[in-house]
């Protein structure tokens, strides 16, 4: 459902467009194929905007534009009741990140963590997830290699801005997440 307007996106900024239906197996949960997906595609490019199959894309203005030369992700830092999270569903990449995403796919200690893959990059960012609470607990390399986006490139639920260009319907039930998609895309 949300292809379509990220197939138009990917025109609106002269960038290709490929919906990932048939990532790897590998052995577990499938939000951890993003890192996969990332490390395919990062191969064939120099750059990759990853959007999770729950983003509406709402804008035609590129988010590459602003990616300083000197970083090598970016990502929104969420502001929730849990702390100050980054969230991967709205992850741009350069090729240099291509160690970090191998360094977080071994961490089998967040497999199943409600974060899934998020956990174990948030981890190698610096950030620790202990007792329902996020937050930073030291500056890492990778850290210092991130650009933290405006939230408008990553609104979600508990945003507090009004201009958004990515609607991610993230930390919702499948049913929930399906009716807040449609909803946005009906206008």
């Amino acid at each position: 459902m949300t292809w379509p307007l990220m197939k138009k996106y990917a025109g609106s900024c002269d960038a290709d467009f490929i919906g990932f239906t048939g990532c790897p197996e590998i052995p577990r949960p499938p939000a951890w194929k993003k890192l996969a997906c990332l490390a395919e595609s990062l191969s064939e490019f120099d750059e990759v905007l990853w959007l999770d199959a729950d983003v509406v894309v709402s804008t035609d203005e590129s988010i590459f534009d602003d990616f300083p030369v000197d970083k090598i992700q970016a990502v929104v830092e969420q502001k929730t009741t849990e702390g100050c999270i980054p969230n991967t569903g709205v992850w741009l990449c350069r090729r240099p990140v291509l160690p970090w995403l191998v360094a977080a796919s071994m961490h089998d200690e967040y497999v199943n963590h409600k974060w899934w893959e998020q956990a174990a990059v948030i981890h190698l960012m610096g950030y620790v997830s202990e007792g329902g609470l996020c937050r930073s607990l030291r500056a890492s390399k990778l850290h210092e290699l991130t650009h933290f986006l405006d939230e408008r490139w990553n609104y979600w639920s508990g945003s507090t801005i009004s201009e958004a260009f990515f609607i991610h319907a993230c930390g919702l039930s499948g049913e929930h997440r399906l009716s807040v998609i449609k909803r946005v895309l009906n206008g």
